[in-house]
């Protein structure tokens, strides 16, 4: 529906009222417990589709209102931190405990405390929601500051450097960069995005005076910073 905060008369008719239903009874049947009715939807055959699509399926519904392909979104502000975390291979994964305001914080973003004056500007950035309002759906834009966020915020380098060392160990610089385009992309580079990795590493070594893990941050940081990494396909 394009209207998620009101399925009501006054709101967008839903493209499936008829799963609303199932769901809706499958929620009461289920002692009105979230988790089983998202893992249902989480792994059903329509969540599991490409983002690529048929021409015919955008011929036919090219607003996606029915579903035919899967809908290509960016991630949410705290998966974004996360991942990134992740991919420096600095996130620790504990669970349970007090909330934090520390943004050097390694624990998943669900664990910052939600301070209305103290927001963490890494979130900010990427539309973390107002928190005194109900957000039906979060606005994903496209702004400078996510740029500068990514290229310019401490932590931001920090997972770049520890995606480095992640890397570093790789017999030589195409090794580099295929293990790189794996951890981050989840698929081997193309031969030109080979061909400029390899460069872009070989032209910062050089400006680096030889220090190749000042090199290997820099590529890994630039690597970040891809659409790719933070949208879901």
């Amino acid at each position: 529906s394009a209207t998620p905060s009101d399925v009501g008369l006054r709101g967008d008719v839903p493209a499936h009222p008829e799963l609303i239903d199932r769901l809706a009874g499958d929620l009461i049947a289920g002692g009105w417990k979230l988790k089983p009715l998202i893992r249902a939807m989480a792994l059903s055959a329509t969540f599991a589709q490409s983002s690529l699509g048929t021409p015919s399926a955008f011929a036919a519904d090219p607003e996606n209102r029915l579903w035919s392909h899967y809908r290509r979104h960016r991630l949410e502000a705290e998966a974004v931190r996360d991942s990134l975390l992740a991919l420096g291979g600095m996130l620790d994964p504990r669970m349970y405990g007090p909330g934090t305001l520390d943004e050097a914080n390694r624990r998943r973003s669900i664990y910052f405390t939600i301070k209305r004056s103290a927001l963490i500007p890494f979130l900010t950035a990427f539309d973390f929601p107002e928190p005194l309002q109900s957000v039906a759906e979060r606005p994903a834009t496209t702004v400078a500051p996510q740029a500068l966020a990514l290229l310019n915020n401490p932590q931001a380098r920090a997972w770049a450097a520890g995606f480095a060392s992640r890397i570093a160990s790789a017999s030589d610089d195409g090794a580099v960069v295929t293990l790189a385009w794996k951890l981050a992309l989840s698929r081997a580079p193309t031969a030109d995005e080979q061909k400029e990795a390899t460069a872009f590493i070989a032209r910062q070594t050089a400006a680096r005076n030889g220090d190749r893990r000042a090199a290997l941050t820099d590529f890994c940081q630039v690597l970040m910073c891809r659409n790719e990494v933070i949208y879901v396909q």
